[in-house]
C-alpha cells in the first residue's frame, strides 16, 4: 500500500511547477517485421537510438520483446515534429519493420529508471523462507 498521508498540496504544486513537455514515442512491428534482413535493420535502428541517446536527445528507450505488437517505447526531449524528422530517417522505419506514433507527454525533470548496481535501502519486511 502506499502511504500519500506526507505528500502535501504545497509538494504537489512544486512538482507540478516543474514539469517539462516529451515525446513518447511507440513503436510497433510494421508490416514487415521478420523479412529478410530485418535483424540487420533493427541493429542499425539501436545504433541510431545509442547516438541519440548519447546526445541527450533520447532519454529512455524501452525495447518490448515478448509483444506481438509493440517493438518498444521511447522518450525524447525534442518536439513532435523533429522527432518524426529524425524516425523517418530510421532505416528499420523506412523499411516497414517497425512503424510509429508520437504522443505529447510531460514529466518530471530528473525522473530516471533505477540503477540495478545501486543498492536501495529495503523499505519492505525481508521474505520468510
Amino acid at each position: 500500500m502506499i502511504d500519500a498521508s506526507s505528500i502535501t498540496d504545497e509538494r504537489m504544486l512544486e512538482l507540478i511547477g516543474s514539469a517539462r513537455r516529451y515525446t513518447v514515442c511507440l513503436l510497433r512491428r510494421g508490416p514487415r517485421w521478420g523479412i529478410a534482413d530485418w535483424e540487420s535493420l533493427i541493429w542499425e535502428h539501436g545504433r541510431r537510438n545509442i547516438a541519440m541517446r548519447e546526445a541527450g536527445m533520447l532519454v529512455v528507450t524501452l525495447p518490448v520483446p515478448d509483444s506481438e505488437e509493440f517493438a518498444g517505447v521511447g522518450v525524447y526531449t525534442s518536439d513532435a515534429a523533429t522527432v518524426r524528422e529524425i524516425l523517418v530517417g530510421d532505416p528499420a522505419i523506412a523499411a516497414g519493420v517497425l512503424e510509429f506514433e508520437l504522443l505529447d507527454a510531460q514529466g518530471f525533470p530528473g525522473d530516471a529508471l533505477p540503477d540495478p548496481t545501486v543498492t536501495e535501502p529495503e523499505t519492505a519486511a525481508p521474505a520468510r523462507r
